[in-house]
């Protein structure tokens, strides 16, 4: 007789040894081989830079104006009859030119009139001379002279006389020196070389001191007014009042509509008391000598254009200069050991610029700078510079 086994069994009985051998399987499997991490050191670039006495530069903008301007008016009524050619706007004149003239036929009549007037009072001059002689001879033949006081006597021997008519010939002369002046004040030079700014003469035209008839520029130097922080003031030199001695070197840089520089040298002249009401700065003046005088190609030191000022200041001794793009944080710098690891130094700044700073202490000399940028940097990372190190006498670069 057979057994029947229920097919439900058989199911059963197949899943439990495939559980069977699936666990033996999971359970004897080999375990995998652990490996250490490998971390990539970042590619940066590098730069070296050495201690050496650095030059500081203050860079600012400026305004160029004239050193010396002058309103030409006249001292004397009159009538223009001649004006010099360069006598226009525009027009260069030299130190002693002659700019117009005055017509000078009333004055010069002047002249001879009051040349009669000292000669009268010469003659009158002389006659009381001559009278005062005969007094004083009269006075001493006389046997019974009368007992007059001081004042009295003065006048019998015609003293005040003469004294009046000294002091008539005295004023005619007084008065003949006026009117040659005004004959030599109808003659108008310029006083400096310059380039007329304004003119507003004419040939006929009735002139008068209380009538500007012209500006003049002087040419011989322009000033450049420019503005820079408070705190750059103890590193230029500005010359003292009263002292034969140049102010810093300035390097005055103009440029044309295609960028094309001009650059002119200059120097520092005057400290000006107060400062530029818009920014709380201290303004300077720079002085610029023959603003005009160019080579082939350059441009004229224009009035009222702005220029680009390289102000010399002083000399920091044993100093780094380092590119602001290798400061972080205000004050810190990235750097390099001999091992090719990362070393983050705080540095105290001895002066910044516009595109450098200057060190002074806090870093090994020389020292190679990290100048690009890291997403992460920490204190001794190791990192790979894109340029070998060179030795140095301080640190041997170990490979």
């Amino acid at each position: 007789m057979k057994v029947s086994i229920p097919k439900i069994v058989l199911p059963i009985i197949a899943i439990g040894i495939g559980l069977f051998f699936a666990r033996n399987l999971i359970k004897n499997r080999p375990k995998p081989k652990k490996k250490t991490p490998t971390v990539t050191a970042p590619w940066v670039e590098i730069e070296t830079v050495s201690k050496k006495d650095r030059q500081i530069t203050i860079e600012a903008l400026g305004l160029v104006r004239p050193a010396r301007t002058l309103v030409l008016q006249p001292e004397v009524i009159g009538r223009i009859v001649d004006v010099s050619s360069n006598l226009t706007l525009g027009g260069q004149v030299s130190a002693g030119e002659e700019l117009l003239r005055i017509d000078a036929r009333d004055y010069q009549l002047a002249v001879q009139q009051q040349r009669a007037q000292v000669s009268r009072a010469q003659t009158q001059y002389q006659v009381e001379k001559g009278r005062k002689v005969v007094a004083e001879h009269e006075w001493e033949l006389m046997t019974n002279k009368p007992d007059v006081n001081g004042a009295g006597r003065d006048l019998a021997l015609r003293k005040p006389q003469i004294k009046s008519a000294r002091a008539d010939l005295e004023s005619a002369r007084s008065a003949l020196k006026r009117v040659q002046l005004s004959v030599d004040k109808t003659l108008i030079t310029a006083p400096f070389n310059g380039v007329v700014q304004q003119e507003n003469v004419e040939i006929g035209q009735l002139v008068s001191p209380q009538i500007p008839i012209a500006t003049i520029v002087g040419t011989d130097s322009f000033w450049v007014q420019t503005s820079v922080p408070i705190a750059s003031i103890s590193s230029i030199k500005i010359p003292m009042a009263n002292k034969e001695e140049d102010g810093a070197i300035v390097r005055v840089i103009q440029k044309d509509t295609n960028n094309a520089p001009t650059v002119r040298m200059g120097k520092v002249v005057r400290l000006l008391t107060d400062l530029d009401p818009r920014a709380r700065l201290a303004r300077l003046l720079v002085e610029v000598s023959n603003p005009l005088v160019t080579e082939p190609g350059q441009l004229p030191l224009l009035i009222g254009s702005t220029v680009h000022l390289e102000i010399q200041g002083k000399t920091i001794p044993n100093a780094l200069m380092i590119p602001r793009s290798a400061v972080h944080n205000g004050n810190q710098v990235w750097r390099i050991d001999a091992d090719e690891k990362l070393r983050i130094e705080t540095v105290d700044i001895a002066w910044r610029s516009r595109d450098h700073v200057f060190v002074v202490d806090g870093l090994p000399d020389p020292v190679v700078l990290v100048v690009s940028q890291l997403s992460y940097p920490v204190e001794g990372m190791p990192v790979r510079p894109m340029k070998p190190l060179a030795p140095s006498s301080d640190q041997e670069v170990r490979r």
